[in-house]
């Protein structure tokens, strides 16, 4: 599986002129942009809120999640999550418990305890005794993406 290209758009509403233009992170390809089919709402990861400065990051403080994609992340990753070989190895490991889904992007500590905040844990998982975590119990609603 490949790497999900994200990315930030600029839209401009000239039929609208009193609408002010908008910056949206998409995980769309530009070749999916160009179409002018429209940008259906799963595809936007969210809005950037202000104009950002020359190479300054997205961050939660400047960034708003659409709730659309973010449900329907968090409906793959309760779907697919179980069957993934990463997944079912760390269930299998932690043998009980509650197992996280966290963005592999979160650079955190190394170490035996880590703290990862809360924003980067995308849901969890009820992992049984057996080290199989059947369904996601849940899914996290302070996640940016």
């Amino acid at each position: 599986m490949g790497k999900l290209q994200i990315g930030i758009i600029h839209l401009d509403f000239p039929e609208n002129p009193e609408e002010e233009s908008k910056d949206y992170v998409t995980c769309l390809s530009t070749e999916r942009l160009s179409r002018y089919a429209g940008i259906p709402s799963e595809g936007i990861i969210g809005q950037i809120l202000r104009p950002l400065e020359p190479g300054e990051p997205v961050t939660p403080g400047n960034f708003a999640a659409n709730t659309v994609f973010v449900d329907l992340m968090q409906a793959v990753i309760a779907s697919r999550g179980p069957q993934t070989k990463d997944l079912s190895a760390d269930a299998k490991r932690l043998g009980g418990g509650t197992l996280y889904v966290i963005d592999r992007r979160t650079r955190a500590p190394e170490g035996p305890v880590r703290e990862i905040l809360e924003q980067d844990i995308f849901g969890e998982f009820e992992v049984k005794k057996t080290g199989s975590c059947p369904a996601l119990i849940a899914p996290t609603s302070s996640t940016t993406y």
